[in-house]
């Protein structure tokens, strides 16, 4: 009888159309002689129970389970893993897909190397829908090992889930971490033996929608990025004080580039003023070219200004009419505005110039000093301060550059 070399564990949640693809796949790719699949399930409620049922009866090894209530997909995750029972196990997310000729390549290794807490590998990126890929991101171009966490450190800025021994893992890979988990447990792993990296691929990482980097619009992602890292560095000891501006310098840097994707994902997201907090941290962080910044702007100014221009319109229920001053740029301004519960209507500059309607909002293209004042004289007219404004003074407080919008 062969030995259970492998236990593939994947954790799932409502996506049982996905599910049976990456089941399919699964039955398809791997060894079922040495493989087992760990499924669970985090209370969905779609079909993903039928689909765990019925490939619970294709597998030879297959174990279904589910928590006794929803769980966070970080603690689903352990909760998953100590639950494997071959000598390996490995993390897949219920939308991706192996490389199973590297993950037994990992094995190989581990085999031959009881000295081996863990293997990590490459990814590609993964357009599902499509099936194309957008990248390969190979760490390495040889096998490396590392006993030393600084120096593993000094070399990657995110090793993902690799495949590891299950018995260190079951006693290392453990609940109760506040942030990411990544790095404080490649450091559990080296207290108990060392890392290899291999250049073979073992994943394709799928571009579902939505996903876990969707969190990289939110401040707290961030937050917990960087924490990780802190974790990882103050796991090794207390600092000399003489190092502490070089290891404040190495966090901020490795940590900063993730401000890039906060900006992809803004985009993707159409959170426009997420998009325009991104930019910002990330000129502040100096990883992003003024030139690159000119380009979003050019691209997403007005998206930004809409958006700042929605808070404004919704959050004041003393508007029943908004008035804008018509000018094609005007005409689009309005249209990205989402959600627009009060009538409008567009007015030419004359018309709009002499309009005296209450509980309105007026928009104009540039500001009118001379309308403001009258808007201020109508003593019938409640919040006077709030019931003007121009297109030109929400660019100035949306863009970032000295560029001339208007």
């Amino acid at each position: 009888m062969s030995e259970l070399k492998l236990s593939i564990c994947v954790p799932t949640f409502n996506r049982c159309d996905i599910l049976f693809e990456t089941f399919s796949h699964l039955h398809k790719e791997c060894d079922q002689e040495i493989t087992q699949i760990v499924v669970s399930d985090n209370h969905s409620d779609d079909n993903t129970e039928n689909i765990i049922n019925d490939f619970y009866k294709k597998f030879k090894h297959f174990k279904k389970l589910k928590p006794s209530k929803p769980i966070s997909p970080e603690d689903h995750a352990i909760f998953l893993l100590r639950s494997a029972d071959a000598k390996y196990s490995y993390l897949l997310g219920d939308d991706d897909e192996i490389y199973f000729e590297s993950l037994k390549k990992a094995v190989a290794i581990m085999d031959a190397n009881n000295d081996l807490a863990a293997v990590y590998g490459s990814y590609q990126e993964w357009d599902r829908t499509n099936n194309k890929i957008l990248g390969t991101s190979r760490h390495v171009s040889e096998i490396e090992i590392f006993s030393d966490p600084l120096s593993i450190l000094n070399r990657f800025t995110l090793l993902w889930h690799p495949v590891s021994r299950t018995k260190t893992a079951l006693r290392h890979f453990l609940y109760g971490s506040a942030g990411f988990d990544f790095w404080p447990q490649i450091f559990r792993y080296l207290q108990f033996g060392k890392i290899a990296i291999i250049p073979d691929i073992l994943y394709k990482h799928a571009h579902t929608v939505p996903r876990m980097e969707f969190n990289l619009t939110e401040s707290w992602y961030h937050d917990s990025y960087r924490g990780m890292f802190e974790e990882y560095i103050a796991s090794l000891g207390q600092p000399d004080a003489s190092q502490l501006g070089n290891i404040n310098q190495f966090i901020s840097r490795i940590t900063s580039s993730a401000y890039l994707q906060g900006i992809r994902f803004s985009i993707i997201k159409k959170d426009y003023l997420k998009l325009r907090h991104f930019i910002l941290r990330s000129r502040a962080a100096g990883v992003i070219s003024e030139e690159e910044i000119s380009r979003l702007e050019s691209e997403y100014l007005l998206d930004i200004t809409a958006a700042k221009a929605i808070k404004l319109i919704t959050y004041n229920d003393q508007f029943k009419n908004l008035v804008v001053e018509d000018y094609p740029i005007m005409r689009e301004f309005i249209n990205k505005i989402e959600n627009l519960k009060v009538p409008v209507v567009f007015m030419k500059s004359e018309e709009f110039n002499q309009n005296k309607q209450k509980e309105t909002l007026f928009i104009s293209y540039k500001f009118n000093p001379e309308f403001q004042a009258r808007m201020q004289q109508q003593t019938d007219c409640l919040d006077n301060w709030g019931s003007y404004v121009s297109l030109e003074d929400f660019i100035n407080s949306a863009k970032i550059s000295n560029c001339k919008y208007i």
